[in-house]
């Protein structure tokens, strides 16, 4: 194991809203994700990773439906080149921050009424430093939708 070339320094929930309705159980879940993506103006080894994580079952009623905006502060290894690090940061970024959204949704959940959701398992290799989706269209929003 070695230490990974970006380090998050903090993360803070900025939204947290989840609620809880008197729906069936769902299998299903829609997971939206908008990342952003910015370079401290002053050090350009610090970034910040915007991520807003959407939920709600694949389905016309839904136990639960939420959505939660997370922001992170991270730095890269003064070694890597400006290419490598927006990659780096682009990619793992909102990886980690998703974690923690997971992390959060199924802790509130294993306590709500319905059963604990844990959300699918996704991956931000898709965000490249050109926005292009796996489609090739052009995705300046990074938005980023998966069914589970």
């Amino acid at each position: 194991m070695i230490t990974s070339l970006l380090q998050i320094d903090n993360y803070v929930f900025k939204k947290i809203r989840l609620e809880a309705l008197d729906a069936p159980e769902a299998e299903k879940w829609l997971v939206e994700t908008k990342v952003k993506v910015s370079r401290h103006k002053d050090d350009r080894h610090r970034w910040m990773v915007q991520l807003h994580v959407k939920i709600k079952a694949d389905a016309p009623t839904a136990p639960y439906a939420g959505d939660f905006d997370l922001a992170g502060f991270f730095r890269v290894q003064q070694e890597l080149n400006d290419e490598t690090a927006s990659n780096l940061v682009n990619v793992n970024g909102p990886a980690i921050l998703y974690s923690a959204a997971r992390e959060l949704v199924f802790n509130l959940t294993a306590r709500g009424p319905h059963r604990p959701v844990l959300l699918p398992s996704v991956t931000f290799i898709d965000r490249k430093t050109d926005k292009k989706s796996r489609t090739g269209k052009n995705d300046p929003e990074g938005a980023k939708r998966v069914t589970h």
